[in-house]
């Protein structure tokens, strides 16, 4: 019988570093966001930032003005993006992590199973 640590040790060995993230994409957050935007996918994004910061009102409505973009760039540099204050899927996926709004791993597996079982899953 192998000890605990021989496991452990023989684990490390084998990894190779990589992660598998899961996440799930907030409705109608579906395009690249940036300076200049205007819609209810930009009044989403100040609603996020506005829970993130846990402020009773966003910094924006439907426009991506200077200041969403300062708050974009700032939130983007704390977690090691290039801060360009565009909006892209890495901002997101970030954003969507520090927000708790990631999926649980129940729904994670039954997503991957209804992929499988449909014939879109790896």
């Amino acid at each position: 019988r192998r000890s605990a640590w021989s496991e452990r040790a023989r684990s490390a060995a084998a990894w190779t570093g990589a992660v598998w993230q899961i996440w799930q994409r907030p409705a109608g957050m579906d395009r690249i966001l940036q300076r200049g935007d205007a819609g209810a996918d930009v009044a989403a994004l100040a609603r996020l930032f506005a829970r993130l910061d846990g402020m009773s009102a966003p910094l924006a409505g439907e426009q991506y003005d200077a200041r969403l973009e300062a708050r974009v760039q700032l939130f983007q540099e704390s977690v090691g993006l290039a801060a360009d204050g565009v909006f892209g899927e890495r901002t997101l996926r970030a954003l969507v992590l520090a927000a708790g709004m990631d999926i649980d791993l129940d729904a994670a597996r039954a997503r991957f199973a209804a992929q499988i079982t449909d014939g879109d899953g790896a």
